[in-house]
């Protein structure tokens, strides 16, 4: 199977950065997401680091290089239960990335989830030495501890080939028309039926969301902060945090918005 190493961005982490990853990662990455056993939670799996760091910024002080090439991911657990980061990362690894959650417990840091993946290019000496523990069944740690996931067997070492593509029949392609016929029949009567009401719910719903995203995102970037031993970018990193509550309240007109700005000290 033929890998494209192409180097995308792929919008913005929790802390604004650039989301950078080859298309071959991020499509490996995105059929994790699209498995029946991930879907039912995949909303909440957010990225908080990517690959590439060396481009998009520098990466966080905890990471030490690994994230400044190919194949590094970390993703949000706190927002996940034991079971469904249980689930992500046993799925993560049969996609070929290898997954550990990374805490106190296991790396003396804050919680988050570690991915690397070796078969991804060019990747960084740290995800190398990673990807060489994670086959000899260890943690990927310094420490070089027994791996403590759940492991594949046999290990997944290169990203499984996609799906055959059921939409290449034309009874397929004759069954989808048919569906999006059906939508579109029903999407004309949910159009008709709205009401004032409805509309100022979703107006709340979607208030709502943009306010979670941005708090989630002020989590990440002060989770990153505790471990930050130089005070000249941590004063920076603090005045970023700041100004991204109040962009976030002067753009809001149902927070603040022109006839109630956000106060500046």
């Amino acid at each position: 199977m033929s890998l494209d190493f192409t180097v995308r961005r792929y919008g913005t982490d929790t802390s604004g950065r650039p989301l950078l990853f080859t298309a071959a990662f991020w499509d490996t990455w995105q059929r994790v997401l699209a498995d029946p056993r991930v879907r039912p939670f995949a909303d909440r799996v957010v990225i908080v680091q990517g690959s590439f760091m060396a481009q998009a910024g520098g990466g966080a002080s905890a990471s030490a290089g690994y994230h400044d090439r190919a194949g590094a991911i970390d993703t949000r657990t706190w927002n996940l239960t034991r079971a469904e980061l249980d689930t992500l990362i046993i799925v993560a690894r049969e996609h070929g990335i290898a997954l550990w959650r990374r805490d106190q417990q296991h790396g003396g840091m804050n919680p988050h989830a570690h991915g690397a993946a070796g078969w991804d290019h060019p990747h960084a000496a740290g995800i190398a030495f990673q990807w060489s523990e994670y086959r000899a069944g260890r943690d990927g740690l310094a420490s070089r501890g027994p791996d403590y996931e759940r492991r594949p067997s046999p290990l997944v070492l290169t990203p499984p080939p996609a799906p055959e593509d059921y939409m290449a029949t034309s009874d397929a392609e004759k069954k989808l028309a048919e569906a999006l016929d059906r939508l579109e029949r029903i999407e004309g009567l949910v159009r008709q039926g709205k009401s004032a009401s409805w509309q100022r719910d979703k107006k709340a719903a979607e208030v709502a969301s943009r306010q979670i995203a941005m708090l989630g995102g002020v989590v990440d970037q002060l989770t990153e902060l505790a471990e930050e031993t130089d005070p000249v970018k941590l004063n920076r990193r603090v005045k970023q945090i700041k100004q991204t509550v109040l962009d976030h309240l002067a753009a809001d007109p149902d927070v603040d918005g022109a006839d109630n700005p956000a106060q500046e000290d």
